[in-house]
């Protein structure tokens, strides 16, 4: 579990950070001890960037991802801190970090499993922790119950900002051939598999967009100043996965 730290005042800002950090991999999660979770963002401005979950984006580390972004904007400053957050997304988003469309797929259908394996999991719980011929009904209702209860949930949210225009059947059109190939043997026989499905994309799509951040993600926390600001401010920002090219990023409150 990873604890950071920043503490503002009117003259400065302290950061602080423990040392183990989660990176992903193909086989699932490795945990290293000696992470530098606090890295500056400017060599030349009072700007920094905290890290917290997940350490890597699409398999690429983050201390990389922002040395790289540091050493190309390395006589850039902004006013304020909010617009360093703005251009290292923008930095992400024109560079392809995420990289390949089969990068993109493995960590999106990584979010999905994620999603449907803990909602069965809960449902199976609610039936009395064992699946018989008798209650697989009551388990189909039990999980598309959980997934309408995702969906709603999320939509309460505002959407992420890369995801303002993008209509559900955008989303159908790209990934319902991948959806049902990959959720198809995760579904229980006697279920009507299509219309499950349905209720599947639904919830997915409405979490997607939304920013309410669920499964494997990263937060970043930006501090520092600003060249037009009087005192220290801090952003946190939390970054997941991509789809059809979008970042699903938002800031979020301070954690």
């Amino acid at each position: 579990m990873t604890a950071i730290v920043g503490v503002l005042n009117k003259h400065g800002v302290a950061l602080a950070a423990d040392s183990a950090v989660t990176i992903n991999v193909n086989n699932g999660h490795k945990i290293l001890n000696s992470a530098n979770k606090i890295i500056r963002l400017s060599k030349r401005k009072p700007m920094a960037v905290m890290i917290y979950s997940s350490a890597s984006f699409m398999s690429t580390p983050w201390d990389i991802l922002i040395k790289m972004y540091r050493n190309e904007n390395i006589k850039t400053s902004f006013d304020t801190v909010g617009e360093y957050v703005s251009d290292f997304v923008n930095y992400l988003k024109r560079n392809d970090y995420f990289s390949t469309k089969e990068v993109e797929s493995y960590f999106f259908l990584s979010y999905v499993a994620y999603v449907y394996d803990t909602i069965t999991e809960r449902a199976i719980k609610q039936i009395g922790n064992s699946i018989t011929d008798k209650n697989k009904a009551i388990l189909k209702v039990k999980i598309e119950e959980e997934l309408r209860k995702l969906e709603q949930i999320s939509m309460r949210y505002s959407r992420c900002p890369q995801f303002e225009d993008y209509a559900y059947e955008d989303f159908i059109k790209e990934y319902h051939d991948i959806l049902y190939q990959f959720l198809e043997s995760r579904i229980d026989a006697s279920f009507d598999k299509s219309a499950h499905i349905t209720i599947i994309e639904k919830a997915i799509f409405a979490n997607v967009v939304s920013s309410l951040f669920i499964g494997p993600m990263t937060g970043l926390v930006f501090a520092g100043y600003g060249d037009k600001e009087i005192y220290p401010s801090l952003i946190p920002l939390n970054i997941s996965f991509v789809v059809s090219g979008r970042l699903k990023c938002a800031i979020t409150s301070v954690p």
